[in-house]
C-alpha cells in the first residue's frame, strides 16, 4: 500500500506540471523574468546549472551559512529532503543519512562521500568526521543524493562538497564575534591580500567552544587556522594552495534510559545520575580529541580545448578516544592522494564533453593502540561499575592498518539536440584494506539487569588475558573491486522546467572495524533508478524526484548489549518521494519568500536474516529503523536592504526504534528556527534562536537490550556581530 501512494503521489505531482507548461512560459514571457540558477560542480566534475543535473541535488548558498550560528554542519543540512541530520552531542557530532546511506554508523558519517574543493575528506574506509569543519570560511555546500558520482570513491552513498572562499575573493573578508546560551562562544577573522593580478593570499582563524550546561559530559572546542596562496600568472592557469591546522575536543555525553528521558522532558536537563533513576554508568567520560595537519594544492590549466585539473593532497593527524572498554589512541594517520583529472571539449553528437582522470589515494594508520582505563571501581567479580577518569592503563591490542585506493573516472556529455543532455559515466576503484591486529586481552560486552527487576545494574564487563589461538582475526588482508557506472538523461520541457532520468549503479567497501567484527562481509551493490523535475525562474523554483534503489548485501548494524554488529542483509528495498519548492513575493518594502521541502520513504528489508545473541531472527519484511515514512520542512524569509527576518521549523514524524519493528519513536513536530539580522555600513548584528519553543526531544531512540534516548538540544539563543573589512 504504501509503495502505491508513493507512486500515486508523484503521478499527482507529475499531472501537476505537465498541464501548466505553457502557463509557466507564458508567465515568463508577460513578466519578463530572468532564468535564475546556481552552478553546481558537485554532481559531473564540471561547472553546470543544478536545473542540467541529471539526479537531486541541493546547494546551500554563503547566504543561508551565514543565516546560521556557524556552529555545525547540521545547522545547514536540515530541511533537505531525503537528509536525515542527527546532533548528538550539542549539534557539534552529527551523523548524516541520505536516503538511508551512512544509516549504519554510530557516529560521524559512513557510506557518504566528504569533500573540500574537490579534496576527499572521506578515509578509504568511508569514515568521516564532521566536527572540524571550519563553516566561517565556506562559500557554498552541494549536496548529491544518488549512488556512482564520479567524486565518490568507494562510497555508495551521496556526496557532500565544502566548496571554501577563493584567497582571490575579498567579499568574504571580515570578524565575526558571537556569544549565546549555555557558554557558547565563536571568533572568526578572514583577511585576504591580493598582492597583484597574479598573487592572493587569505588567512582564515576560528575559535568555537561551548560548555553545554545542560547536560553534563557535553564541553566542545576547536580552533581552526588555514593559510591560502592563489597564483593565476595567465588567464589560462590557476593554482592554489592551501595548509590547514585544527584542533578538537570534543566529550560525548551518553544516552538516557526512560526515566531518564522523562526527566529530561520535565527539566531541561540531563543530569550526570541519569535523572536519578540509575547510577552512574561506566565509560560515560568519553570523547573525541585530534589534532590535524592538511595540505593540497590544486592546479586549473586550460589549454583551449582541454583542461587539466591535477589535486595533490596530504592530511595528518594525531586522535586520542575514550570509549566503551578502552582508550584508542592513533598516533599519527596520514592520508596520501591525488586526482590527475582532465577535460576536454569536443564534437560528438553535438558539443559533448569528457572528463576523465586517475585516483590514486593510501591512508596509513599505524601504531594505534587501545588501553584499558587505568582507574575504575569494580564489584570484585570483574564487573566494572565505574570508570574514575580517562588515564590510559595496561594496554589491549595493537593495531597497524593500510587502506589503498587506485580508481579511474570518466563520463562523457553529449548534447544531440538543444533540448536534451545525455552524461555517461563510470568510476571503477580497487580497495585493499591491510590490518595486522594484535589483542592481549578481548573486552566482553554483557546484559543489563533484566526487565521488570528494578533500576537496571551497571553493565557487567571483563578484560580477561587472551590466549595466542584465542586471538581474533590477527591480520587480514582484503580486496575490494568496486564499479559505478551512471546513465543519466536531461530533457529541457520549457524555458524553466527539466525532466530528468538516472540509472546508476555503485559498490559500498565494509570499514575496517566492520572487517574486524565480522571478517565474512561483502561489499554492498546499490542500483538506483531515479526520474525528476526541476523549475527555474528569477521568482520560483523546485525539485521533485521520485527514486527506487535496491541494495544488494548491505551492511547493516544490529545493536547487542550496547555493543554494535555488522550483518550483510541479503536485499533491502528503498522508494521514496522528495518535493523542495519556493516562491518570492516582490513588495514595495521588501521580498518574502515562502518555501517548503518534504520527503516520504518506504524503505524495507526484503531479504534479511541475522544471529542476535545466538538466536537466527528473520528481519524480511521489515521497516527500517530510524527512517520516519514522512519528514517536511517550512520556511519564510523576509528580506529588506537592512533587515532580514527567516522563521524555519522541520518535522519528523514517527519511526521505529529497531530493525525487529517491535517498538516506534512519536518522533518531533515543528521544531522551530528564528534567525534575524540588522545590516549598516561594514556591519551587522544577528541573533539566532534554535529550538525557539524548547521542546523537549529525543535526536535518537534506539533498542538494543534496552531502549536508550539521544537528547536533543534546548533552546539556544546566540548573538553575533560581523565587521565586513
Amino acid at each position: 500500500m504504501k509503495k502505491f501512494n508513493l507512486i500515486f503521489l508523484y503521478a499527482l505531482i507529475f499531472n501537476c506540471i505537465i498541464p501548466n507548461q505553457n502557463s509557466f512560459a507564458e508567465e515568463k514571457d508577460n513578466n519578463d523574468e530572468v532564468l535564475y540558477d546556481t552552478m553546481t560542480v558537485t554532481a559531473t566534475r564540471e561547472a553546470r546549472p543544478s536545473k542540467e543535473v541529471p539526479e537531486a541535488i541541493a546547494v546551500i548558498s554563503r547566504e543561508r551559512l551565514d543565516q546560521t550560528r556557524g556552529i555545525n554542519i547540521s545547522e545547514t543540512l536540515r530541511g533537505i529532503p531525503g537528509l536525515y541530520v542527527e546532533p548528538t552531542s550539542g549539534g557539534f557530532s552529527t551523523r548524516v543519512i541520505i536516503r538511508g546511506a551512512g544509516l549504519k554508523a554510530n557516529f560521524g558519517v559512513r557510506e557518504i562521500m566528504l569533500l573540500r574543493d574537490g579534496v576527499p575528506l572521506t578515509e578509504p574506509d568511508s569514515f568521516s568526521r564532521l566536527d572540524s569543519l571550519d563553516l566561517s570560511d565556506v562559500d557554498r555546500i552541494e549536496v548529491t543524493k544518488s549512488p556512482g558520482n564520479l567524486y565518490a570513491t568507494a562510497s555508495a552513498g551521496g556526496t557532500i562538497q565544502i566548496i571554501s572562499k577563493s584567497p582571490f575573493d575579498p567579499s568574504g573578508d571580515g570578524l565575526r564575534i558571537g556569544y549565546g546560551e549555555h557558554d557558547t562562544g565563536s571568533l572568526h577573522l578572514r583577511k585576504s591580500f591580493v598582492i597583484d593580478e597574479e598573487h592572493a593570499f587569505a588567512f582564515t582563524g576560528t575559535h568555537k567552544e561551548t560548555n553545554n550546561n545542560w547536560r553534563f559530559q557535553n564541553n566542545f572546542k576547536t580552533d581552526q587556522l588555514s593559510l591560502k596562496y592563489g597564483w593565476q600568472p595567465t588567464g589560462d592557469i590557476t593554482w592554489n594552495s592551501e595548509f590547514q591546522y585544527i584542533y578538537t575536543g570534543l566529550q560525548i555525553p551518553p544516552s538516557m534510559d526512560q526515566g531518564a528521558f522523562d526527566e529530561f522532558k520535565r527539566t531541561g536537563k540531563q543530569k550526570k545520575n541519569q535523572g536519578g533513576f540509575t547510577p552512574p554508568l561506566p565509560f560515560q567520560d568519553s570523547g573525541r580529541y585530534s589534532d590535524t595537519y592538511a595540505f593540497n594544492t590544486r592546479l586549473e590549466w586550460n589549454m583551449g580545448d582541454l583542461v587539466f585539473l591535477p589535486r595533490f593532497y596530504w592530511t595528518h593527524f594525531n586522535h586520542r578516544h575514550p570509549i566503551v572498554g578502552g582508550i584508542s589512541d592513533i598516533p599519527g594517520n596520514n592520508i596520501f592522494g591525488t586526482d590527475l583529472e582532465f577535460k576536454y571539449n569536443h564534437s560528438l553528437m553535438g558539443d559533448s564533453t569528457l572528463v576523465a582522470g586517475l585516483t590514486l589515494r593510501q591512508d596509513r594508520s599505524i601504531g594505534t593502540k587501545n588501553f584499558q582505563y587505568k582507574n575504575v571501581l569494580n564489584d570484585g567479580s570483574g564487573r566494572i561499575i565505574d570508570v574514575l577518569d580517562d588515564e590510559a592503563g595496561p594496554l589491549r591490542e595493537e593495531d597497524d592498518t593500510v587502506g589503498t585506493v587506485y580508481g579511474i573516472f570518466a563520463q562523457e556529455t553529449l548534447r544531440p539536440t538543444d533540448k536534451l543532455t545525455v552524461d555517461l559515466s563510470f568510476r571503477f576503484d580497487h580497495v585493499n584494506i591491510d590490518t595486522e591486529l594484535k589483542k592481549y586481552t578481548e573486552f566482553n560486552f554483557a546484559p543489563f539487569g533484566a526487565p521488570g527487576s528494578g533500576p537496571r545494574t551497571w553493565v557487567p564487563v571483563v578484560d580477561d588475558p587472551l590466549t595466542p589461538e584465542d586471538e581474533r582475526f590477527p591480520e587480514f588482508d582484503e580486496n575490494f573491486d568496486l564499479f559505478a557506472p551512471r546513465l543519466g538523461l536531461t530533457y529541457e520541457l520549457t524555458e524553466t522546467i527539466n525532466a530528468y532520468g538516472l540509472i546508476a549503479q555503485a559498490e559500498q567497501v565494509p570499514f575496517s572495524n566492520e572487517l574486524e567484527d565480522n571478517r565474512k562481509l561483502e561489499s554492498a551493490t546499490v542500483r538506483t533508478a531515479e526520474v525528476g523535475f526541476k523549475g527555474r525562474s528569477e521568482l520560483w523554483k523546485f525539485d521533485t524526484s521520485l527514486y527506487y534503489t535496491e541494495t544488494k548485501d548491505e551492511v547493516i548494524g544490529i545493536l547487542v548489549n550496547g555493543d554494535t554488529q555488522f550483518q550483510n542483509a541479503g536485499e533491502t528495498e528503498k522508494l521514496g518521494v522528495e518535493i523542495q519548492g519556493d516562491y518570492t513575493l516582490s513588495g514595495r518594502f521588501g521580498n518574502l519568500t515562502l518555501g517548503a521541502a518534504y520527503s516520504y520513504t518506504d524503505y524495507e528489508f526484503i531479504e534479511f536474516s541475522a544471529v542476535v545473541s545466538g538466536v537466527n531472527v528473520d528481519f524480511s519484511g521489515k521497516s527500517f529503523q530510524y527512517i520516519p515514512d514522512n519528514q517536511y520542512s517550512l520556511y519564510a524569509e523576509y528580506n529588506t536592504d537592512k533587515f532580514t527576518l527567516r522563521l524555519q521549523t522541520y518535522t519528523w514524524d514517527e519511526y521505529y526504534i529497531d530493525n525487529n519493528n517491535s517498538d516506534t519513536y512519536s518522533g518531533y513536530d515543528f521544531l522551530t528556527s528564528l534567525f534575524a539580522e540588522y545590516k549598516w555600513d561594514k556591519h551587522s548584528i544577528s541573533v539566532t534562536v534554535d529550538n525557539l519553543f524548547d521542546k523537549r526531544y529525543a535526536s535518537r531512540v534506539q533498542n538494543g537490550s534496552s531502549v536508550s534516548y539521544t537528547a536533543g538540544e534546548p533552546r539556544v539563543v546566540f548573538a553575533s556581530y560581523r565587521y565586513n573589512f
